[in-house]
């Protein structure tokens, strides 16, 4: 097995705790520790063949003495920076079979805006953050699951086209292989999840968003950065400004209607019930295929939330006689200014984010519902007496 860490982490003595994982590739945002109790105790499975590269000192002398050199050379490092050539013709994400993430909902988007316009792996998330919607497993059973995780991926022997998107199969059980033309087909119809030996894997639905310049000369509008993929939302705001935010929302080219308020949320149903949701989007169930335009603030009281299909495109423009201009993020990330004239398209994204679930995607998703929404709990109704 080959295990990729991240490389702010290199020089601590924690990776001891890979030493017995050793069948397909994993990666993870933090360091497994023995103080957290997942140390290792996994059995040994074949081995890949990988380049050698030496650790240092200091980590070595905290290797087990039974920690063999074919162990050391599958252990790989990793920065964000190894992910910013999503266009070349190797990519690290075709390397790798899962993902396994420690922390909360935000490690999960973190890892998911790793690989833009690119394939992304399946990811198994363990809850160790505040709020744990997305994080469905339970850390103290890391071992018990990884060891179930890692055995059907041994059985299933997964080969080089990975869990992917698909226009009939936004859900694919775990070990099993799509057609090489699913990515190339997002536009889903219909979502469907299928049980393999207890655990799912689904496929989130992300949005593609494209910022486009105007040159001032000329009035065209140019592409501005590579478009950015995001799980959760897409927000134009006001920014640092003291005006409203004026923006004008078209669908597959028609004018729908002018936004006049602090800003817009452009959401996935994964994120309905994130920023969204705050500020008074609907919730909805992660296998329904649409998008969700949530106004911030609004001043008109009748521009309410709304849901569109996902087979359109979703334009959001600065009026060029706007009083000042807006700001975008994706994610809660990589903030851009907009300017008069600007806009910013959304569609469905070809790469979505398959990520594993426990029992099935509405089952986890309901508890998550309970257990960190609280959602509509109050004092049972006694009864007439």
């Amino acid at each position: 097995m080959t295990v990729l860490v991240e490389e702010r982490l290199r020089e601590y003595p924690e990776f001891a705790a890979f030493h017995d994982i050793e069948e397909y590739n994993v990666i993870t945002e933090y360091g497994l520790s023995p103080e957290n109790g997942a140390n290792g105790g996994f059995d040994e499975n074949v081995h890949r063949k990988s380049t050698t590269m030496q650790l240092p000192d200091t980590t070595q002398k905290q290797l087990p003495t039974n920690t063999t050199s074919n162990t050391l050379n599958n252990l790989h490092f990793w920065s964000p920076e190894d992910f910013q050539t999503p266009l070349k013709t190797d990519p690290l994400s075709s390397k790798i079979d899962l993902i396994v993430t420690l922390g909360g909902d935000g490690t999960v988007l973190f890892t998911a805006g790793l690989f833009q316009n690119v394939k992304v792996p399946p990811i198994l998330p363990f809850d160790l953050g505040s709020l744990g919607f997305l994080a469905v497993f339970e850390f103290e059973r890391a071992k018990e699951t990884l060891r179930k995780v890692l055995g059907i991926l041994a059985v299933e022997e997964v080969v080089e086209e990975r869990v992917s998107s698909s226009s009939s199969e936004l859900g694919v059980p775990l070990g099993l292989t799509v057609p090489k033309e699913s990515h190339d087909q997002l536009r889903s119809t219909t979502a469907s999840t299928t049980n393999l030996t207890g655990f799912n894997v689904n496929m989130r639905l992300r949005l593609a968003c494209q910022i486009y310049r105007m040159d001032p000369s000329t009035g065209n509008l140019e592409p501005f950065e590579a478009p950015h993929h995001v799980l959760n939302e897409l927000v134009v705001d006001r920014g640092p400004s003291a005006y409203m935010s004026h923006l004008e929302l078209f669908v597959d080219g028609s004018y729908l209607t002018t936004s006049m308020a602090d800003g817009l949320v452009i959401a996935t149903p994964t994120g309905s019930t994130a920023y969204s949701l705050s500020a008074g989007g609907s919730i909805v169930h992660p296998l329904v295929p649409a998008l969700l335009v949530t106004p911030i603030c609004p001043h008109t009281l009748s521009f309410r939330p709304m849901l569109l299909p996902e087979s359109i495109e979703l334009k959001v423009q600065v009026p060029r006689d706007a009083r000042g201009t807006a700001w975008v993020s994706f994610d809660g990330k990589l903030r851009r200014e907009l300017r008069q004239g600007d806009e910013v398209r959304v569609e469905v994204s070809r790469f979505g984010v398959p990520t594993v679930c426990w029992l099935d995607q509405s089952k986890d998703w309901i508890e998550s519902l309970r257990r960190c929404l609280h959602w509509n709990v109050r004092a049972r109704q006694k009864e007439f007496k």
